[in-house]
C-alpha cells in the first residue's frame, strides 16, 4: 500500500524543536514548551533538534491543559529521538496527577530504560496498560517512534522505524490528571531523565495512524517536517465563463426625487474676511503693447436707442418776468418736471428746471 499523508487531522501541537535555546515554538497551536536548565540545540533529522543532558536535568514543560489532557479517548504522539546514555531510565512524554512520579498516578508516559526497552504506558488513575516495544534501542542511532491509545478497541500499541504496530488490550482506559506535560523527564522532580536529542514532536486527538501514514511520516528515515503535513494549494487555469440566468438584480433603479434632509456637517467651502494687503518690492515691471491695425465695422441693428426723438412744438407759457443783460433769460414756467434743450441758429438754450423757473444761457 502507498504511504499516505495524515494532515492535520487531530493535531493539536506540533513542536520542530529548531530554536537554538529557550523555549521552543508550537507550530501548529498555543502549546509552547517552556526551557528548563537551558535545554541546548543540534544537528539532528530536520535541521536542528532539542539536545538534552541529564545530568544538568534539562527538560520542557508546558502547563496542564485541555489540548494535552486526555481522558478515555483516542490520541496518539509521534517523533524523532536518539540516545546519548541510558545510565538512568530516559523519559521522554510524562504527565500524571499533581506532577506525582508515581506509577499509577501517570496519564501517559513514554520511556526508555537502562536495558534500551522502549516502553510506552497509559493509565486510569489506579492501574496501567502498556506495551513494550520487542527490540531494545541503541545509542547514538535515531529513531521514529509512533504510540497511541485506542479508545474503541482498547489498545495501546508501538511502531518503531515504520514497521508495524505492536500492541497491548487494555481496556481501562486513561483518566485526565492536572499534572504539567513534561518532555525529557519524569514530572518536575522526578530523577529520571533523557540524555539524547528529539525532533519534530507532534500531538493529536484522533484516531490511531494506519501503517501507511507511519511509513509517510518516517519518509526512509528522513522524517517529514511540519509544512509537508499542511494541504497542497491547488493553482486555478483558464478562463470563468458565466452560464444561466441572473437570479438577482446587482443594482436597483431609484424613482422619485432626492430630498436633503438635515444639517450640513462639514463646509464644501471656507468663507475668508478681511482685506489682502501687497508688502514688498515689484522686483521688475513689464508692460506688454499691442497693436491694432485695421478699421472697426459695426454690424448687425441697433437694439436699443440712446435718445428718444421728439415731434411738434414746442410752445412756451407763462409771462417773461424779466430780461437781463448779460446773457440771462428768466421765464417763468407753470409746470414742473421738464427738462429739455432748444437749438437755435446762433444760439444754444439750455432749459433746466430750478424751482420752476427756466433759465436761457446764450452761446458764447
Amino acid at each position: 500500500m502507498a504511504a499516505t499523508n495524515p494532515g492535520l487531522t487531530g493535531m493539536v501541537a506540533y513542536w520542530d524543536l529548531d530554536e537554538a535555546s529557550g523555549n521552543r515554538a508550537d507550530s501548529f497551536g498555543s502549546n509552547t514548551l517552556v526551557d528548563n536548565n537551558t535545554v541546548g540545540s543540534a544537528a539532528f533529522v530536520i535541521n536542528n533538534g532539542s539536545d538534552h543532558e541529564a545530568s544538568n536535568s534539562e527538560y520542557f514543560t508546558v502547563a496542564d491543559n485541555s489540548d494535552l489532557s486526555m481522558g478515555d479517548i483516542d490520541f496518539w504522539f509521534a517523533g524523532w529521538v536518539k540516545l546519548e546514555s541510558l545510565s538512568v531510565n530516559a523519559l521522554l512524554v510524562w504527565k500524571s496527577k499533581n506532577d506525582s512520579t508515581s506509577t499509577n498516578d501517570r496519564e501517559y508516559s513514554l520511556a526508555v530504560n537502562t536495558s534500551g526497552d522502549m516502553q510506552w504506558l497509559v493509565s486510569n488513575d489506579t492501574s496501567n496498560g502498556q506495551v513494550t516495544w520487542s527490540t531494545s534501542l541503541s545509542l547514538a542511532t535515531k529513531y521514529f517512534v509512533v504510540v497511541y491509545h485506542d479508545s474503541v478497541n482498547n489498545l495501546v500499541g508501538i511502531s518503531i522505524d515504520g514497521a508495524a504496530f505492536q500492541t497491548s488490550a487494555w481496556s481501562g482506559g486513561s483518566f485526565d490528571s492536572n499534572g504539567s506535560f513534561v518532555m525529557g523527564r519524569q514530572a518536575l522532580t522526578g530523577s529520571n531523565k533523557l540524555d539524547g536529542l528529539m525532533d519534530e514532536w507532534q500531538c493529536r486527538k484522533a484516531s490511531p495512524p494506519t501503517i501507511d501514514d507511519v511509513e509517510w511520516m518516517y519518509n526512509s528515515g528522513d522524517g517529514r517536517a511540519y509544512s509537508a503535513y499542511l494541504p497542497t494549494p491547488v493553482s486555478l487555469a483558464g478562463a470563468f465563463t458565466s452560464s444561466g440566468t441572473l437570479l438577482k438584480k446587482t443594482e436597483k433603479p431609484l424613482a422619485g426625487a432626492l430630498t436633503l434632509a438635515g444639517a450640513l456637517l462639514k463646509k464644501m467651502f471656507k468663507d475668508f474676511s478681511g482685506s489682502f494687503t501687497s508688502s514688498g518690492i515689484l522686483s521688475a515691471r513689464k508692460i506688454f503693447t499691442v497693436a491694432l491695425e485695421g478699421a472697426i465695422t459695426f454690424s448687425g441693428n441697433v437694439l436699443k436707442k440712446t435718445f428718444k426723438v421728439f415731434s411738434g412744438a414746442l410752445t412756451f407759457i407763462g409771462t417773461l418776468l424779466s430780461f437781463f443783460s448779460g446773457n440771462r433769460i428768466h421765464l417763468t414756467m407753470p409746470e414742473r418736471d421738464v427738462h429739455f434743450s432748444i437749438l437755435e441758429r446762433d444760439k444754444d438754450l439750455t432749459i433746466e428746471e430750478r424751482d420752476t423757473r427756466l433759465v436761457v444761457r446764450k452761446r458764447q
